[in-house]
């Protein structure tokens, strides 16, 4: 008898794997050749007919991936092209990487290439095992962390919601490497931009988003236009207050259980390595010069270089706002006489610019502190560094910011770069080139 062996069916597989079944139709032995880890199969020979049961493991990738299994027989061989499908993610840094991500897409997956720190393309992170969520201001913001570390990609399931939310990768000891902060809201920045006038800065012009970052609305008087906040120099952020009082916003892990509150994990002696380490961890001022570090660096959000660095926690396109060469600050066009306060925040006159009036975190404990003088009150940092104490006794060493309360309107302030203040993005044209 002459052998005979026929394969019918085909296996197609998409990215969360299962099972295909085919059919072999044979009157003689026959045996299945595979070198996929990734297939299995419910027998891998026999003789005459039989029904075989292929199983595909789940695929964490972008790109889809095939192989050729052979059905050996005395006939010859027959291959069986087996097929598996890449994850359907939108990729938040195809062009540019940031260490934040703004989503403003909906709900859907998401992807991020993990290979460097910030907006470099040189630093690498290393290697790492796993990729999860440290926290997120929304309970089921963020449904599902999956991860291919031989690719350094990382997936994101997003709900139809809007929030913040840090997510990291790990080494094989559980240290995290980096850490990112996605920032889902409704919104195209480019669209409500507002640009400096043109007869302030001698030519220099900055042009930020509507909202302070992390501010899911730009509604004056919603709370969802707090943002959040951040210590000078440092890329993670954290909560400002639920509501107009020193009420701490809640936030959850990816099954939503209720965190401990920021304050709650202060720490004093910071460093930089340790807020890498510990994204979620507010240093409160523990050296003479003020800082929530052991040693200070004026260039942390590009006040000196005048670039954006991988530090500097603002997403793809837009940067920490800087003085210019000339030593002009980004905010002081802006003064008691041409900004109203109403609803918690300062609206610059014959405009829609508001700035929202969003708290602190104190420099000594990290909790929330947003009223004075009977009111809510803010600050918004800038990259560049403050005026030093020429007191050589008092070596203190500030972070410049502008100050935004009812009374007053300091354009131009300096303050503890303990101190947890919120931040307002400046469109950063040159993405590519500040690597």
């Amino acid at each position: 008898v002459t052998p005979q062996l026929k394969v019918d069916g085909e296996a197609i597989f998409d990215a969360t794997g299962g099972t295909q079944t085919i059919a072999i139709t044979a009157n003689c032995e026959w045996q299945l050749i595979s070198q996929a880890d990734w297939l299995s199969f419910s027998v891998e020979s026999g003789t005459g007919n039989a029904e075989v049961i292929i199983t595909a493991t789940e695929y964490v990738n972008i790109q889809g991936r095939e192989e050729t299994v052979e059905v050996r027989f005395e006939g010859g061989n027959i291959p069986i092209k087996i097929s598996q499908k890449g994850l359907e993610a939108v990729m938040l840094n195809d062009e540019a990487s940031a260490n934040c991500y703004l989503v403003n897409f909906g709900e859907g997956l998401y992807a991020v290439k993990t290979s460097y720190k910030g907006n470099s393309l040189t630093e690498a992170i290393g290697d790492w095992t796993t990729a999860s969520l440290l926290w997120q201001d929304k309970k089921g913001l963020i449904t599902k962390i999956s991860s291919n570390p031989e690719e350094n990609l990382m997936f994101i399931d997003i709900s139809d919601n809007t929030g913040n939310a840090v997510v990291c990768v790990k080494n094989a000891a559980g240290e995290i490497l980096w850490s990112w902060h996605l920032w889902v809201a409704d919104f195209d920045p480019d669209v409500t931009a507002f640009t400096t006038p043109e007869d302030y800065g001698d030519g220099s012009r900055w042009t930020f988003m509507d909202r302070h970052l992390g501010a899911t609305v730009a509604t004056p008087g919603s709370t969802g236009a707090f943002g959040l906040i951040y210590q000078w120099g440092r890329k993670d952020p954290f909560t400002a207050s639920a509501a107009a009082t020193e009420e701490e916003r809640k936030i959850y892990d990816i099954n939503g259980n209720e965190l401990d509150n920021f304050h709650i994990m202060a720490s004093n002696n910071g460093s930089l390595s340790l807020s890498i380490l510990n994204p979620m961890t507010f240093y409160t001022v523990s050296y003479e010069t003020g800082d929530w570090r052991d040693d200070s660096d004026d260039d942390l959000w590009g006040g000196v270089s005048l670039k954006k660095t991988i530090y500097d926690p603002c997403p793809v396109g837009w940067k920490l706002p800087v003085s210019d060469e000339a030593g002009k600050t980004p905010y002081g066009f802006l003064n008691r006489n041409n900004t109203t306060w109403i609803d918690n925040g300062r609206l610059f006159n014959e405009t829609d610019w508001w700035l929202a009036g969003s708290g602190t975190r104190v420099l000594a404990t990290g909790e929330l502190n947003i009223n004075i003088f009977g009111d809510t009150y803010g600050g918004l940092w800038t990259g560049t560094h403050g005026s030093t104490n020429p007191d050589p006794e008092y070596p203190a060493l500030y972070g410049q910011y502008m100050f935004i309360g009812s009374g007053r309107l300091v354009s131009v302030g300096k303050d503890s770069r303990s101190q947890g203040m919120s931040v307002r993005s400046e469109e950063h044209t040159s993405e590519l080139q500040s690597h």
